[in-house]
Formats: C-alpha cells, structure tokens, sequence
C-alpha cells in the first residue's frame, strides 16, 4: 500500500486583491478538522475540506465554499474562479430549427423539409439530439427512471458525455438501490484508472 503523505498546510498562498484566500480556506479547514476529532457530524462541504477540496459554485448556494469564509473574500474567489470561463451559446438558427421540428411533430407535418446548416460544433450537437429525440420510438410495458432517462435525455448525455470519450470511460443506469443504502443514482459514470474506479452519480 503506498504511503499517505500528510500536509498540514498548503504551500502556495492565493492573493486576491490583497486577500489572502489561503488563510481563510485553512481556517475552515482546521475548524473541520477539530470538529472532526470532538466526533461532530459534517456536512459534505465539511468532509471534502479535510482533503483540501474546496467547490467554487456562483449557482448553488448550498454547497459553496464561498459563503463560508467571509462576504468580500467569497465574492473575490468567485469571480477569480470563473474570468476565464466562457461558455457559447448556441445560435438562434439552431433553437429556431429546433422549434420548427418541434412544431411540425406537433401539428403533425412533414419534417423533412426543415433543414440547418450548422455553423460550429454546438449547432451539430443540437442538431443531432434534436433528430435522435424525435427518431427514438422506444416504448416499454412499465415506466420508471432507466426507461425515462433512455427515452428523453440519453441522447443528450451520449453527445455531451460519451462522444469521443476514452475507453477507461464506463456509464450505467441504475432502477434499483445500491447495496443497502437505500439511495438511488439515475445515472452512474464511471472512470477507471489502473484498477481505481471513481464513481459519479446524477
């Protein structure tokens, strides 16, 4: 087994206008810790600290480091976390395309005469989900999450997620509850890498 190294502190700083992240995140860490050892319970947020994994999220507000290590200082990492992030929209042809397939399933017209040319990669993709979605006639005798994820959203996870992606790369769908826990995962991505496997659930 290899050997764990410890570290009881980080060795890099991060200086945000004059503020000194890095203190704040090991406060909270050390609080955790102590807290930790009194055998208190932690929150998910808490027990990621402990392995200095601090999530960065302007979206949710639950589980956010950012609302735990000052107003200023949060606000600070929040945009330092997200200046480089630029995410493109997709076109309005793609969404106008998208609406008049849609309508014509609607009012039961001919579809084939909707066509788009798309302009960069977004547009395919779009494109794509949207032609599988309404090409997709699977049916089954009884409903439940795996028939509904397959039905309505596999398409968008096997453009988005799955295309292109490495062989190490393994999804499942899950009806059932795991073991004895009791919960439920809709979908289970799975990386696997020299025999470690690392679990994410939706």
């Amino acid at each position: 087994m290899a050997k764990a190294k410890k570290f009881d502190h980080l060795k890099v700083s991060l200086t945000i206008d004059n503020m000194n992240i890095t203190n704040k995140l090991e406060k909270f860490r050390t609080k955790n810790i102590n807290s930790a050892k009194r055998g208190d319970h932690l929150n998910p947020l808490r027990v990621l600290s402990l392995s200095f994994v601090f999530p960065v999220d302007k979206y949710n507000k639950d589980w956010r480091i950012t609302d735990h290590i000052g107003k200023r200082e949060g606000t600070a990492l929040i945009s330092f976390a997200y200046e480089d992030i630029k995410l493109k929209k997709a076109s309005s042809n793609a969404l106008l395309y998208c609406k008049e397939k849609l309508d014509a399933f609607i009012n039961n017209e001919d579809k084939t005469s909707i066509s788009l040319k798309p302009s960069y990669t977004m547009d395919k993709a779009i494109m794509k989900i949207c032609n599988d979605i309404f090409r997709n006639k699977a049916q089954a005798a009884e409903k439940s999450e795996t028939t509904f994820i397959n039905k309505y959203l596999m398409n968008f996870i096997t453009e988005v997620i799955l295309k292109d992606a490495d062989s190490s790369i393994i999804y499942s769908m899950v009806d059932g509850a795991e073991d004895s826990s009791k919960k439920r995962p809709d979908f289970m991505l799975v990386l696997t890498n020299h025999k470690v496997c690392l679990y994410f659930f939706y």
